[in-house]
């Protein structure tokens, strides 16, 4: 439910990333999970790639990301999903 997505995110070892995703958009997923809207969900999404020093990958196709870039990636994405902001 969009309740329980506020309050539990699960990051899988091994994501599967689609082509065609830029970073951005795969970073806005967490936050849709819930049903934010799409202009939360994109200033969500920036917040967590400029805390993860991730901006410079953001218009990036997820496909073309190394292992380690696409962990960073997935891990923001799961923060969003949570993230209640300061």
């Amino acid at each position: 439910s969009e309740d329980r997505a506020l309050l539990c995110s699960v990051m899988m070892q091994e994501a599967a990333r689609q082509a065609g995703l830029d970073v951005l958009e795969a970073v806005e997923l967490g936050c849709l999970a819930h049903g934010s809207g799409q202009d939360e969900a994109r200033e969500v999404a920036w917040e967590m790639l400029r805390r993860m020093e991730l901006e410079d990958l953001a218009a990036r196709d997820t496909a073309r990301l190394s292992g380690g870039e696409w962990q960073r990636v997935a891990f923001a994405r799961t923060v969003a999903q949570v993230w209640k902001g300061e």
